[in-house]
């Protein structure tokens, strides 16, 4: 059956179009002078959209203050869907960057949680934005749980929900007369397994030992020497190595215009930043000098993918040493590593190092020392020989007030003198 046309009708305030899409009737109003906005009216049949459409026309002029407030209220018919929410805020995410616009990784995140509240609602018969209460999140935040999802990501699907929901009844697109409000908890993040010393020098061991894994080899120098995410590090060329101050420096390249089909750098933070090189890995980048384009790169000397770098990471490291770093019941270990956990490393090693915190912090890219916190792991036996060096229960003595008393130390107390016994005169 062909599509039906969009009809164009006038209201007493805008001229709106009206759609017919999954059959249901949607109206655009943003072609006027003054933007009116894109609605879901809720109704199969056009007759009834035209009906609600007169009321929201009436409404919105009322909310962009082009006539006084009335009494008028807005059927229920008129409302807008989960799914056209949405996609009206990832519109708004999608303008420019220089105006707000968020990279399209965001967006991407944001469409998959977006996917993940629309099947649960699904399941529960809601299909209005105005339908989704505090309690409905509540139940949502069961579902997430149920399925075994950590209570911090259960939190960022929550706050992203109210985000969206909070921004749909300012810009008009959900009629509401108080705001949403949940109390949610915060979480301490999960953290990733950090690599212990030996555990690294194992696995450089192992790839040099094998002459096909001798790009592994360069790969985990580098990751450990730099703290770089794993995203940085396949992207990193020659080009961004300075000799002359012994530095690598990752720009972002964001704010750059495109050319052709030449793909810029997007760094996580949207900062440029420098790392001082290493001694170990000046060695690696020594032997490529000469190269252009990318320094690390795969055994055929591709550039790597990032899906298929983490499988082998894990088939052709991880799993040939894990009977040799087995890990604590009920805990993590070894096996638990993946290319990330070398930043923790990275961030562990320099705080243990004595290096200042606000230079840990220029070369991961972080703004805050909270999260750098969250990258630095004690290792259990250098706490432990820290441990032993402090001075509880007097030690320094000579001996431990937790020592019991040998017999020959102790003394008989003399009698306590009695008033009685001092006043006499003999």
């Amino acid at each position: 059956m062909p599509a039906k046309k969009p009809k164009s009708v006038r209201g007493a305030h805008f001229s709106w179009v009206l759609r017919l899409r999954n059959g249901i009737w949607q109206a655009d109003g943003r072609s006027n002078t003054i933007d009116a906005g894109r609605h879901s009216l809720g109704v199969a049949d056009y007759d009834e959209a035209v009906k609600e459409l007169m009321l929201l026309d009436q409404l919105r002029a009322e909310q962009l203050g082009l006539i006084p407030k009335s009494s008028v209220t807005i059927s229920p018919i008129a409302r807008l869907l989960i799914a056209d929410g949405f996609k009206l805020h990832d519109e708004y995410l999608g303008r420019a960057r220089a105006v707000g616009g968020v990279k399209k990784s965001t967006r991407r995140r944001c469409k998959a949680r977006a996917k993940k509240f629309q099947m649960f609602c699904e399941a529960q018969r809601f299909q209005y934005w105005d339908q989704v209460r505090e309690q409905i999140l509540e139940a949502y935040a069961m579902h997430l749980e149920e399925k075994g999802l950590h209570q911090t990501t259960i939190t960022l699907e929550l706050k992203f929900l109210l985000k969206v929901a909070r921004w749909l009844q300012k810009e008009g697109h959900v009629h509401r007369e108080k705001p949403w409000q949940m109390s949610i908890t915060r979480f301490e993040s999960r953290s990733a397994y950090c690599y212990r010393t030996e555990e690294v020098a194992a696995m450089i061991l192992h790839c040099r030992s094998n002459p096909e894994l001798g790009w592994l080899a360069d790969l985990i120098v580098g990751l450990a020497c730099t703290g770089m995410r794993a995203t940085e590090i396949a992207d990193f060329k020659t080009a961004d190595i300075d000799w002359k101050n012994n530095n690598l420096v990752l720009s972002d390249e964001s704010s750059r215009p495109k050319q052709g089909r030449v793909v810029v750098r997007e760094l996580k933070t949207g900062r440029s930043r420098s790392i001082r090189i290493h001694p170990d890995l000046f060695v690696i980048l020594e032997q490529h000098r000469h190269r252009s384009g990318f320094v690390f790169r795969g055994p055929r000397g591709g550039k790597l993918d990032l899906p298929w770098l983490r499988k082998q990471f894990v088939d052709l490291v991880i799993n040939p040493l894990k009977a040799k770093f087995p890990t604590p019941p009920g805990g993590k270990g070894f096996a638990d590593g993946r290319l990330h956990s070398f930043r923790h490393y990275y961030t562990s090693a320099c705080v243990r190092a004595g290096i200042p915190v606000f230079e840990i912090m220029a070369a991961l890219g972080h703004r805050s020392s909270e999260m750098t916190r969250h990258y630095f792991h004690v290792e259990n036996e250098a706490a432990q020989r820290k441990l032993e060096g402090v001075d509880f229960l007097g030690a320094a003595s000579g001996r431990s007030a937790s020592e019991p008393l040998v017999n020959h130390e102790v003394e008989e107390a003399e009698p306590p003198v009695r008033d009685s016994d001092s006043s006499s005169g003999t």
